[in-house]
């Protein structure tokens, strides 16, 4: 009976978390590109990020970036779009 009890704990344990991950797969990825200011008046643009392209691995939506200018605390994120399955898609 205690046997039982462990082995169906550990398949229900074992589907949870296998089924966990797999929730956040397939979802779109929100695009921003990022506005850096030289300081919290946002008045002196110093840099921004730059949407490249998407990627999809393994079930999983990404997006490359690079960065013009500088970095700072001071920042601003705009949504520009999403990236789904590699396409992009406009906001």
């Amino acid at each position: 009976m205690l046997k039982r009890i462990v082995i169906g704990s550990l398949a229900l344990t074992t589907m949870l978390v296998g089924a966990s991950p797999a929730l956040a797969f397939d979802q779109p990825l929100e695009v921003y590109v990022t506005y850096y200011y030289s300081e919290s008046g946002h008045l002196n643009l110093i840099g921004r990020t730059r949407f490249e392209y998407c990627t999809y691995n393994f079930h999983a939506n990404g997006a490359v970036y690079s960065l013009i200018g500088s970095s700072s605390a001071y920042s601003e994120d705009v949504l520009i779009g999403y990236c789904d399955e590699g396409n992009f898609e406009p906001a």
